[in-house]
């Protein structure tokens, strides 16, 4: 019978072999030819240079180990002392060698020579040096900087020069930042520009995930997840409305460990059944889109069916619903109308389980089993990704999650929180 293989399965084997042949290519040099292949193996980390890094794959951030022979990579492996993964690897980070020894990989800036811009057009790349690059860049910036200087006088030591000054956003000069850049990078970024006198500094962490920056900082005043991938541990249920078992599947881990653990739930909410439905406690589809009602209608069933699962020291101490609308604090805030929980109240009242299963196609039964088991197992974590960012009520959505896990008390709190599962490393500061 013949053994099947699978993808990762696949991939150790083609680690193994490329690794195999690049320590048979440098063998003249290291002497290691003759070696049996363990003896090779412990050569290979006698006289390689062993180089701590993180993932570049998606935002766990998950820390791996490049071993390198006369300056090329020959093997990637986790680091067991990161806390993250713990020396474990996905399928992409197991492949990420073949990333690094691509020939297609640009290794030095690149110039285009093709003046003409079209479908049809070659740009004509053609590589340049680095100091050719950075000449062409400072001399393009002070070109800007000096076509539009305002000039004006002042006086200092008694004598009258010339300076110039820019105004922000009318500056000439702009810059776009990468989640790939470490925070000190894009801090002397920033510091670069603020010398340029340019306030024109933009950056990816806001792009994809917008709506989770702006519905999270006005929420919480931070516009990314609110606990660390290891906290999930802590975590007694899990409502999870994107797929982690395939696309994040070091997160994922902790998720298993919590249940594994700690006995923690799994909840699934996801138009299509995914690798993370098929372990779920509960799972229920949903029509796309409609991730607003169903968090609308979780907080009216918290404020109006089940009130003692509302952790009420916590609302009362923490948020703003015993005050109005002007910031004026209410001694009669559960009863009086114009208190911001009143004014929750009258907003949701209208999602009851019959409506959110008009709005979403969740039935009302799906939906009480999904509520109860959520809001019983505190503290509770919310796991999400680009499925519930994407629509053009997306804000409001993520706001509802956020405003959900402050009545239950499930913020502040080990194993609680708003997560949001994003693509890059450092794409959350």
């Amino acid at each position: 019978m013949q053994k099947s293989i699978d993808r990762r399965n696949f991939l150790k084997l083609s680690g193994i072999a490329a690794s195999g042949l690049l320590l048979e290519g440098f063998h003249g040099v290291m002497g290691l030819k003759g070696l049996p292949t363990s003896e090779k193996m412990k050569s290979k980390y006698r006289v390689g240079q062993r180089i701590p890094s993180i993932c570049p794959y998606c935002a766990g951030g998950c820390g791996i180990i490049v071993t390198s022979l006369a300056g090329k990579a020959v093997e990637i492996e986790g680091d067991p002392y990161h806390p993250i993964n713990e020396g474990a690897l996905c399928s992409k980070a197991s492949a990420y060698i073949q990333l690094v020894n691509s020939e297609r990989r640009i290794l030095q800036p690149m110039m285009r020579t093709n003046p003409r811009k079209g479908e049809n057009e070659d740009p004509r790349w053609a590589p340049i040096t680095w100091d050719q690059a950075f000449a062409i860049i400072t001399s393009k910036v002070k070109d800007a900087l000096m076509n539009v200087r305002i000039e004006h006088e002042e006086t200092v030591g008694g004598n009258k020069v010339k300076s110039y000054y820019r105004w922000g956003i009318d500056s000439p000069i702009a810059w776009h930042g990468s989640s790939y850049w470490n925070n000190e990078e894009c801090y002397l970024a920033k510091k670069m520009m603020s010398l340029l006198g340019s306030l024109n500094v933009e950056h990816q962490a806001r792009k994809c995930h917008a709506s989770t920056v702006v519905a999270l900082a006005n929420t919480f005043g931070f516009g990314a997840m609110t606990n660390h991938i290891v906290d999930a541990k802590n975590s007694k249920c899990f409502l999870i409305m994107s797929n982690p078992a395939e696309s994040h599947t070091m997160e994922f881990r902790w998720v298993i460990r919590a249940r594994e653990q700690n006995g923690a739930k799994l909840i699934v909410l996801d138009p299509r059944y995914t690798r993370s439905a098929s372990k779920a406690d509960i799972y229920a589809r949903y029509r796309s889109g409609a991730e607003a009602a169903i968090f609308l209608g979780l907080i009216r069933y918290a404020l109006f069916d089940k009130p003692e699962y509302v952790d009420w020291n916590f609302v009362e101490k923490r948020t703003n619903a015993p005050y109005d609308i002007s910031g004026n604090r209410l001694d009669d805030w559960r009863t009086n109308p114009n208190s911001i929980l009143n004014m929750l109240k009258h907003m949701v009242e209208r999602y009851t389980p019959s409506e959110v299963e008009r709005i979403s196609g969740l039935s009302k039964t799906k939906f009480v089993e999904i509520a109860e088991t959520y809001m019983k197992n505190k503290p509770g974590n919310i796991y999400y990704s680009m499925g519930t960012t994407q629509h053009t009520n997306a804000v409001q959505a993520i706001r509802a999650q956020a405003i959900l896990q402050l009545l239950l008390g499930n913020i502040g709190v080990p194993g609680g929180g708003v997560n949001a599962l994003r693509g890059i490393s450092n794409v959350q500061g």
